[in-house]
């Protein structure tokens, strides 16, 4: 079973949580949760860029809405920090 990375929308702590918790969903009592609110699941691009983030950063990247950017290098993926670079946005499917 693998693992998915998780955010919290208040004070963004990153966490590792294992994928059968998140199968019974958020008002369940196994869902992860912090500062007393569910944790927000990351997708494997989100996962990568907001590991270089600062907690402030991860805030301020959430009320973007987590956009993220391809990048060249191991870590191919940056978060966009910036309003104005949102049309750099990768597209979703």
């Amino acid at each position: 079973m693998g693992n998915r990375g998780m955010i919290c929308s208040t004070c963004g702590f990153v966490h590792r949580c294992a994928c059968g918790r998140l199968l019974s969903g958020t008002d369940s009592p196994e869902w992860p949760m912090h500062c007393d609110k569910p944790m927000l699941v990351l997708g494997y691009r989100q996962s990568q860029a907001v590991s270089k983030l600062t907690a402030a950063e991860r805030i301020r990247w959430l009320a973007l809405g987590g956009p993220v950017r391809q990048a060249r290098g191991r870590k191919r993926w940056q978060a966009i920090l910036l309003e104005s670079r949102l049309d750099e946005r990768y597209p979703l499917p």
